[in-house]
């Protein structure tokens, strides 16, 4: 049977060197070796070809969201698990978006750890229960948002996630300042929100 080839980044001690043995004591599993931090990974680059990284967060230096996208830049294949105990919507979805495949809380235990090595390996996403429900109830809460807004007043958030001014949007769709505004209060009112960085955060991005 063809082994899985796993490494550990993992900055506490004690907890890299528990789960590095629970890695090692598992037949299917070819543990690589364990990190403190992320540039010492780095550093190890040619030495290696991992099929998956485990890797905290909060990492010395480098964290570990900014070591998967460098990880994935160099071994398109491998895929990375986050091992953490920050639960928050804004490190999940950084997490997803540079490239991570599966995330785990370190509170899920060695027999979650290993069944998500080896369903991320066959292609799967393995997430702890509450951070699925929090994927999903963030997912419901963007579409619920657009859905109350127009073709209009969506295509001017957009520009104002972009950075455009209310004389540049104004421009841009041949309607006035005034009408600019009109359609921004409407969006404010729709989305109970009271600024426009409130309105972006609410259909765009996760917290």
């Amino acid at each position: 049977m063809e082994k899985i080839k796993v490494l550990l980044v993992e900055d506490e001690s004690e907890i890299q060197e528990y789960t590095a043995t629970n890695l090692k004591s598992v037949e299917s599993i070819e543990f690589l070796g364990a990190y403190s931090r992320a540039e010492d990974l780095f550093s190890d680059f040619d030495k290696i070809n991992p099929d998956v990284a485990i890797l905290d967060i909060g990492l010395p230096g480098v964290s570990g969201i900014e070591a998967v996208k460098k990880i994935k830049s160099h071994f398109p294949n491998c895929q990375c698990i986050m091992f953490t105990v920050l639960e928050s919507n804004h490190y999940i979805f950084e997490a997803l978006a540079n490239g991570a495949s599966g995330y785990l809380l370190k509170s899920s235990g060695k027999e979650a750890l290993v069944r998500g090595i080896h369903e991320v390996f066959e292609g799967g996403s393995p997430m702890t229960a509450s951070i699925a429900k929090k994927i999903v109830e963030s997912f419901r809460k963007n579409v619920a948002a657009e859905a109350m807004l127009t073709k209009k007043e969506m295509e001017i958030l957009h520009d104002l996630k972009d950075g455009f001014a209310y004389k540049e949007i104004a421009a841009k769709h041949f309607i006035s300042i005034h009408t600019v505004n009109t359609h921004i209060r409407a969006i404010y009112e729709k989305l109970h929100v009271h600024s426009k960085t409130e309105a972006i955060n609410l259909v765009f991005k996760t917290r």
